[in-house]
């Protein structure tokens, strides 16, 4: 048929696609050509990340060709491999419910709340990068240093080329009074991402504890550009202006 020729090509094209080795072996199996239908499958369950439903229609496929044993076989993995679904999707519900709640319990200003409800989400997931986030920002606001470290280190593990991280982990070091690796994260999110007026004020604290008014007089003023409003931004840049 039509299909069945167009999707041998595009398996041709990509013979790694599981998807399209499945929908080529389902094909296959309706026009009753089972021994290629369990070919495409079956090659179609060794591609990554191959979904439950492809064991499953290998399976039907073994039976229709008369192989019982194979087919049991591939039943047998179609229900393990089903079940670790079902097992990811009800987590990832979980996680969902959970951010959430998060989100609702920070809009209504219940910050503790939204606290255990985050640290019941990278306890499910710790690669939750948002949770991590908020969790840090918490724990440096209240100088809870040692409490936020954990989280600043999982965020520049799951995406260290996101400024927030090397920002965070900068205010960290400030608290230590470790000023000149303080300067070396506070730099990197600076270049990661300039306009963050927050950042530019802390470089410009940064620059002030190491002795460095010049560096640090650009910094309050970038920061001032950027948010002019802001009363201690004005003050930092007044403190060094000639």
């Amino acid at each position: 048929s039509e299909c069945k020729d167009a999707l041998r090509r595009a398996v041709a094209l990509e013979p790694e696609n599981g998807d399209y080795l499945h929908i080529l072996g389902i094909v296959c199996f309706k026009l009753d050509q089972q021994e290629e239908a369990i070919g495409n499958l079956k090659r179609a369950t060794e591609t990554k990340d191959a979904p439950s439903q492809v064991f499953f229609d290998l399976g039907n496929a073994y039976r229709k060709a008369g192989m019982p044993e194979e087919a049991r076989e591939a039943l047998a993995a179609y229900q393990k491999l089903y079940g670790v679904e079902r097992e990811k999707d009800d987590q990832r519900r979980k996680i969902d419910q959970l951010m959430n709640q998060a989100q609702n319990q920070i809009d209504s200003g219940s910050i503790l709340e939204a606290v255990q409800s985050y640290l019941r989400v990278v306890e499910a997931d710790p690669d939750q990068w948002k949770a991590h986030s908020f969790l840090a920002k918490v724990y440096i606001s209240s100088n809870r240093g040692m409490s936020a470290l954990p989280h600043i280190e999982k965020m520049l593990e799951i995406a260290p080329e996101n400024s927030e991280g090397s920002f965070l982990m900068a205010a960290y070091l400030v608290g230590l009074s470790r000023f000149k690796k303080a300067q070396e994260f506070a730099e990197k999110s600076r270049s990661l991402l300039p306009g963050n007026p927050q950042l530019r004020n802390l470089l410009g604290n940064i620059y002030m504890s190491l002795g460095k008014e010049d560096e640090a007089r650009r910094e309050y003023r970038a920061a001032t550009k950027l948010e002019p409003d802001n009363v201690a931004f004005q003050m930092n840049l007044k403190s060094v202006s000639k």
